[in-house]
């Protein structure tokens, strides 16, 4: 690997830093744009970018530790941004009473600034996790040992 190459690596994890930043709306529009100008660096952006949909790779420690510090409010608010095969994966891992508080705040008819927040507070809550080594999310889980 070359060392321009080993540059654009560390380019492109500061630039999906810096997007993982963005309000959802904003990061919306900054990839759009990334995406007409350059789909190969948008594409490589956006791997290394923490969604909230790879909260569906998380062991199940990480998720009875995840859910100790995020709310089912602002998870379920925040969960309306994602894939509903994320949903899926929380109600089908969490006890009965947190999947239906899970599924009441999501189904709650909210305005959307307010369920924007929530995304971002979680979305926060996530990449600081991450950074402590307490989530790790979008990997392959059997390269850990």
């Amino acid at each position: 690997m070359t060392s321009s190459s080993g540059k654009k690596g560390v380019g492109i994890s500061a630039a999906a830093d810096m997007l993982n930043g963005l309000d959802k709306e904003n990061r919306d529009r900054v990839l759009e744009i990334m995406i007409k100008k350059d789909p190969s660096l948008a594409h490589l952006i956006e791997e290394q970018m923490v969604k909230i949909d790879d909260l569906k790779t998380m062991t199940n420690n990480m998720l009875q530790d995840f859910v100790k510090v995020v709310s089912m409010e602002k998870l379920g608010m925040a969960l309306k941004f994602g894939e509903e095969s994320t949903l899926e994966f929380f109600l089908s891992k969490l006890s009965r009473s947190m999947s239906e508080d899970l599924k009441f705040y999501y189904d709650k008819k909210v305005p959307r600034e307010k369920a924007q927040e929530a995304y971002q507070e979680v979305m926060n809550k996530i990449r600081e996790m991450v950074d402590q080594g307490k989530l790790v999310l979008g990997g392959d889980q059997d390269e850990f040992v």
